[in-house]
């Protein structure tokens, strides 16, 4: 396997990781951040950092070929 499917593997395993329930649950709280809900800064911080890294990623492999 190639170091790019095996980032894209483990980014994914990642996120799947960071968007299932019981972690979602510990951020579905009644405390709002200026008038939104935890939860959604958490799901989309971890949306925003998932991409990021993908970004990252693929500089970083592209310049290693």
């Amino acid at each position: 396997m190639a170091k790019r499917e095996k980032l894209l593997f483990l980014l994914g395993v990642l996120a799947f990781a960071l968007f299932n329930y019981p972690l979602l649950k510990i951020f579905n709280r009644d405390l709002c951040l200026g008038e939104f809900p935890l939860l959604i800064f958490y799901v989309f911080g971890v949306w925003v950092l998932t991409i990021l890294i993908l970004m990252v990623g693929k500089k970083w492999l592209s310049s290693n070929d």
